[in-house]
């Protein structure tokens, strides 16, 4: 993958773009997985190192919103 300073316009916004998307499907998965977590747990079936899983979903949510933060930097500074 090309360095962020390489991407022209059009590829950063489409970069934005998908980032974004998995962005909030990650989020909707860390969402999902907790509440499911904790309905089991209340009924007894699970443990509570199964939230290790979301837990480690918040990661990859960082990290992609720190892309993000620096592809908008980008294109601030190409006038976009």
């Amino acid at each position: 993958m090309k360095n962020i300073s390489e991407l022209s316009n059009e590829e950063l916004l489409k970069t934005k773009k998908n980032n974004s998307l998995v962005r909030g499907m990650l989020i909707a998965f860390l969402i999902a997985l907790t509440v499911l977590n904790h309905v089991n747990i209340i009924n007894g079936d699970q443990h509570w190192s199964v939230l290790a899983i979301p837990l480690c979903l918040i990661l990859f949510v960082l990290l992609n919103h720190n892309s993000l933060k620096k592809i908008d930097k980008e294109l601030n500074s190409s006038g976009l």
